[in-house]
């Protein structure tokens, strides 16, 4: 991470026209960001050890989500006990404000529009190599979100509520993952939307959910042990374990 941060501030830095920005988009150098994660996923690819972990992908709030400590080091939580974590990105963010920007009409026009090609193409150059390498899912376009939201909760409610129910969903349409846990602040509206909506995907999808509100205090390892315990037992994975555990001893 620190490697990355150094080598964009240092491009940063450069005095940037517009030509050279569509020339590093179009050659696919991406000034030189993706041969960077490159290497860094090949690294992060040689130290896996191979073993089919259950994988949970949190979701929610953009602060809390990303944010160790506001989210009660959540992600170690689960690592700790097995599981596989993937943490939506704040480029999902990002990409759903510029989209609702040109359909309300915020930004419009020839300029827009490129900027907007300009900035996707750039962020495929990043990610296009994480799924063939680390074997993860193809991220979903801001349009198929929406679409994987659609029954539950319409995109004319602006907000984080469609993103934190259309990610997962498409991830587990498409077998990413095995559950999803939605973390947010206490009391926060689009959380609490997104709470009640999954009671229904929960039930006509099978997708196991839990939505976390953070008020500051300590995650209870209680509600975390439940239901990862379930989700071990819908993956009849809790034998299998208990075997390996038998073996190690």
């Amino acid at each position: 991470f620190q490697q990355l941060m150094d080598h964009l501030e240092k491009v940063s830095a450069e005095e940037i026209s517009t030509a050279r920005i569509l020339l590093e988009a179009a050659s696919g150098r991406g000034f030189g960001v993706p041969a960077l994660l490159r290497d860094v996923l090949a690294r992060m690819a040689a130290a896996d050890s191979g073993r089919k972990l259950p994988t949970i992908l949190i979701t929610g709030e953009i602060y809390v989500r990303l944010e160790a400590f506001a989210n009660g080091f959540l992600a170690e939580a689960l690592g700790d006990r097995g599981i596989r974590v993937l943490l939506e990105s704040s480029t999902e963010v990002l990409k759903y404000s510029e989209h609702t920007a040109l359909k309300g009409g915020q930004k419009s026009g020839p300029k827009a529009q490129l900027s907007a090609k300009v900035q996707d193409r750039l962020l495929e150059l990043c990610l296009r190599e994480s799924p063939r390498m680390l074997g993860m899912a193809p991220r979903p376009t801001v349009r198929e979100t929406l679409t994987a939201a659609g029954p539950y909760m319409r995109d004319a409610l602006e907000g984080e509520t469609v993103l934190s129910l259309g990610g997962p969903i498409h991830a587990w349409r498409h077998g990413a993952i095995d559950a999803t846990i939605v973390a947010g602040p206490l009391e926060c509206m689009p959380n609490k939307l997104a709470e009640a909506q999954y009671l229904h995907v929960t039930e006509k999808e099978g997708l196991p959910a839990l939505v976390l509100s953070m008020g500051g205090d300590p995650i209870d390892p209680e509600i975390i042990d439940n239901f990862i315990f379930d989700i071990k037992r819908r993956r009849g994975g809790l034998a299998s374990e208990a075997h390996r555990v038998m073996l190690d001893a």
